[in-house]
């Protein structure tokens, strides 16, 4: 998911192999909306319950994480 608010971005996923998520990442910065973009955290949760094998990320450019959008 990716929610955006003119320069303050969230991007919010799952993964299977949390070694493939910074190359997910990577990638993000060859598309032209996330060329000059930079984040500032970037957390990676296990998943809640047993039948659930991906697990859950998130990142926040510094505008949200300053204390714009919460979940």
């Amino acid at each position: 998911m990716l929610s955006a608010l003119g320069d303050k971005t969230r991007l919010e996923g799952r993964a299977i192999r949390a070694e493939l998520i910074p190359l997910y990442v990577q990638e993000l910065t060859a598309e032209t909306p996330f060329a000059d973009q930079r984040f500032n955290r970037f957390q990676i949760d296990s998943p809640v319950d047993d039948d659930e094998s991906a697990l859950r990320f998130s990142m926040d450019s510094e505008a949200l994480a300053a204390g714009g959008l919460r979940q």
